[in-house]
């Protein structure tokens, strides 16, 4: 598992460990590209195993213990409503872990929704998402089909980077996200390829 702050194209991220933690995945990620010594906590021998004496069995512990914070009855930010886990990660809950604790600290989200945006709003929309994606303020996309959104990515800024970067837990792949994909609702990420909405930071 290459270090979540060495994030770039054509390298691999973390990846989620299960068919449903793809929002905590992200959120976990986000959280460690804030955090170095929690980054270097993770990364040991560059073991491939489930257990917790490898890199990647310490970063599915901390993407279990996400996913129970942002689905649970008392949240990140207090009483939630609650989300079942086998139904992944809820757009409330991985809003109120982004801002209590995941994020810089004072940094609040705004849920934008863009599954019905015309072309223009689509592309307006990518351009805000990249702007405010940084180190320490992440962009959450949920992605679908045309009936449901089925996949969270992260977009951040890794520490030293230059621009924006997607990173998809489905495989851990980094990519320059797409804007034209973006636009025409055929983003690619994990098989699915329509934006539905996104936890973009406040200016």
């Amino acid at each position: 598992m290459n270090a979540p702050d060495d994030l770039r194209p054509g390298r691999r991220g973390p990846r989620q460990g299960t068919s449903v933690t793809c929002g905590a995945a992200c959120l976990a990620v986000a959280r460690l590209l804030r955090d170095p010594d929690l980054a270097a906590s993770l990364d040991t021998d560059g073991g491939d195993g489930p257990t917790a004496s490898t890199a990647v069995g310490r970063f599915g512990i901390l993407e279990a213990r996400v996913h129970r914070w942002t689905n649970g009855v008392r949240g990140p930010g207090g009483p939630q409503l609650p989300w079942p886990r086998f139904w992944g990660t809820s757009p409330w809950g991985a809003r109120s872990a982004l801002e209590h604790g995941v994020a810089e600290p004072g940094t609040r989200y705004d849920t934008v929704v863009v599954r019905f945006a015309d072309g223009r709003g689509l592309a307006a929309t990518h351009d805000r998402l990249l702007a405010a994606a940084g180190p320490g303020t992440p962009v959450l996309l949920y992605v679908g089909n045309t009936w449901t959104p089925r996949h969270v990515a992260l977009i951040a800024t890794p520490p030293g980077a230059d621009a924006s970067l997607l990173h998809d837990p489905a495989s851990g792949a980094v990519s320059r996200p797409s804007r034209e994909g973006f636009v025409a609702r055929c983003v690619g990420i994990a098989g699915w390829d329509i934006p539905w909405l996104a936890l973009v930071p406040r200016p």
